[in-house]
């Protein structure tokens, strides 16, 4: 009986196992395709300037609601353009902004921005290094702190119980040397009496 209850609780215990692994699988994989929709697959644009502070609005309209405060020098994606408003990608997704308050900027330069990214990924790469390194040497030394704590506790314990054993020999010689005595005396009363 019990077998098949250990049996049934197994079972149960990998089938509610079973049922979390789909349910995250399920979430994963709808969370990525919403990410996937959600990116623009071939945004193309110039990158512009904005000269001046501009209000970024859901519509090409003075009237339309602002989406956010763009400051002056912000770089935007400008993606189209439409009756003296520049549409812009933002934060993932579309906004317009006056025309008059965007400049052209100077040519993107491919290759410096490369290097540039290696270089920092080179530095990020070292940095991680150094932090597992770090976080290495971290949990080594709370482990032996542990087993410094350990043995300490056990030295502790070991002296506690060879001083309770001593003591608790002392007790038995000295109650065995009681015995004695009250023989001893027994014995001589018994040889008084019989005298």
């Amino acid at each position: 009986m019990r077998k098949v209850q250990y049996i049934l609780k197994n079972k149960s215990k990998r089938f509610i196992q079973l049922f979390l692994c789909a349910m995250f699988a399920l979430l994963f994989f709808s969370a990525v395709s919403r990410a996937a929709e959600a990116e623009p697959s071939n945004l193309a644009g110039s990158l512009m300037t904005l000269q001046e502070t501009a209000l970024a609005r859901e519509n090409p309209d003075a009237d339309a609601a602002a989406v956010t405060e763009l400051p002056a020098g912000s770089a935007v994606m400008v993606t189209g353009e439409t009756d003296g408003w520049y549409q812009i990608f933002f934060q993932g997704q579309t906004a317009y902004i006056e025309a008059s308050a965007v400049s052209e900027s100077s040519p993107v330069n491919v290759e410096a921005l490369d290097q540039e990214f290696w270089d920092n990924a080179e530095k990020g790469e070292s940095w991680v290094e150094s932090l597992l390194a770090q976080q290495a040497g971290i949990r080594q030394s709370r482990i032996w702190g542990s087993v410094i704590i350990g043995l300490v506790v056990l030295i502790f314990g070991a002296g506690v119980f060879s001083a309770l054993r001593q003591d608790d020999g002392k007790r038995k010689q000295r109650g065995r040397k009681k015995k004695k005595k009250k023989r001893m005396k027994a014995g001589k009363r018994t040889e008084n009496q019989k005298n």
